[in-house]
Parts: C-alpha cells; sequence; structure tokens
C-alpha cells in the first residue's frame, strides 16, 4: 500500500490498500516542490515528515481506505501494523514509519 500525495487538486489517496506487505507515500510531480511542513499538512493528521520518511497514524491510513467496516481487510491491516511494530517501525506516538519517494 502507498499514500500518494498529489497537487491540491489531486489530492491524497491510499493506493493498493489491499497489498499490506509494502508501505510508502509517493509524492507526484505536481506536489514535488511541497516542503516537509508542506507535505505533513496536505497528508493530514498525527504525521511527522523528514528527509526520506513519513510517520503516519493507522487511524489516519484507516481513514483514507474508507473500509474499517470490512473485518477482512482490517485484519490485513492490523496484521500489517504489528510487523510493522516488531520492525521497529512504530515511533513512540504510535504512527507507522513509511518510506518517502519524491520524483
Amino acid at each position: 500500500m502507498y499514500v500518494e500525495v498529489g497537487s491540491a487538486a489531486e489530492g491524497v489517496v491510499l493506493a493498493e490498500a489491499d497489498d499490506f506487505t509494502a508501505f510508502a507515500v509517493r509524492v507526484t510531480a505536481a506536489a514535488a516542490s511541497l516542503s516537509s511542513v508542506e507535505l505533513a499538512a496536505r497528508i493530514g493528521d498525527a504525521v511527522a515528515v523528514d528527509d526520506d520518511h513519513v510517520a503516519i497514524a493507522p487511524e489516519r491510513l484507516r481513514a483514507l481506505a474508507g473500509r474499517a467496516d470490512d473485518p477482512s481487510w482490517r485484519d490485513g491491516f492490523d496484521a500489517m501494523c504489528a510487523y510493522a511494530a516488531s520492525a521497529g517501525w512504530v515511533d513512540g506516538a504510535g504512527r507507522i514509519r513509511a518510506h518517502l519517494e519524491r520524483p
């Protein structure tokens, strides 16, 4: 799964939401000039950004997916979150770290 951050008109979407084996934040060419602060604001609540990573609260990902009522999706997502925690990819605030991919 990946969070795609586009221009203001394109917005932010969660793509490949059923792929629980990968997690990244991809910035489109239209949003390439966003600063870290602007990128965090564009993604939304409970986000931290540095040069290489974005940390996103699971609640934000659930909201982007729009599938919180799907038990199968929830199970896969919860398993992904548990794996991320076991690998040390979750910060003290419970946010999951994703690689930041810019054009």
